[in-house]
């Protein structure tokens, strides 16, 4: 007979304790279970990976937008031709933690990609692109928060001011905005007659035409109270030249 190895011998002398080999059934159940564990994982991550780097193209299928890792305050957005693969320029989703836009528009004739981007904890704008050839540039918008600030004669808010809802009618882009008149709770419940609701269009002009969007309409949306009740007559505010 062959000597016994040193692990038995010490396992029938009691000096450690006797551990039997584990069945090959226990060890593949094991396998798989770590298997399907590590796949469940790799799903979610892919799945995040996606939503985070997902493409979002133009109605006619020309242009698209990219998302891309990037460092804090670095650009993490391709504009591109969908079509040639070629990057038009490059733009920041967001100033605040999430890495893709709030909201994303395009108008029915594609020359337009309207965004909402995070700024802070407490603040959502819309930006808008134009696209025209393999060209394209940040639309200057009117300062349309100025303009319903105005209706109680102001012309800072409160820190709160948000832009949702997104939507393009031919070549004119509404959205709707909530946020404060002056600083105070950040409960509407609390102070609803601080918080502002309005729908505000910007028409932009159409094909051929330059990319100059004027400030169409500032409707008070869903009001507690009438019109003027939420702040006057709607006379825009002037604000004041920096010294």
């Amino acid at each position: 007979m062959g000597r016994p190895c040193f692990r038995a011998v010490m396992e029938v002398r009691g000096i450690i304790p006797y551990q039997p080999a584990p069945s090959p059934h226990l060890c593949l159940c094991f396998d798989v279970r770590q298997k399907m564990r590590l796949l469940s994982i790799a799903v979610i991550v892919i799945a995040t990976c996606r939503a985070a780097c997902g493409e979002l193209k133009s109605p006619d299928g020309q242009y698209e937008i990219e998302y891309f890792k990037a460092l804090p305050h670095e650009s993490n957005v391709r504009l591109k031709n969908a079509k040639t693969g070629k990057v038009l320029g490059h733009a920041f989703s967001n100033d605040y933690e999430n890495s893709s836009y709030l909201e994303t528009a395009w108008s029915p004739d594609s020359r337009y990609l309207a965004v909402v981007v995070r700024g802070t904890r407490t603040t959502a704008e819309v930006s808008v692109f134009a696209f025209s050839g393999d060209s394209v540039e940040e639309v200057r918008l009117p300062d349309y928060r100025l303009n319903l600030l105005g209706r109680r004669k102001l012309v800072d808010g409160g820190r709160y001011h948000w832009v949702s809802k997104l939507r393009w009618d031919q070549s004119t882009l509404t959205f709707y905005c909530t946020g404060q008149w002056v600083d105070g709770s950040g409960d509407p419940q609390i102070d609803p007659d601080n918080w502002y609701h309005f729908d505000v269009s910007l028409a932009f002009g159409g094909a051929g035409s330059t990319p100059d969007p004027r400030l169409a309409s500032v409707a008070v949306s869903n009001p507690t109270k009438p019109d003027g009740e939420q702040g006057g007559g709607g006379q825009p505010a002037t604000r004041p030249e920096s010294k």
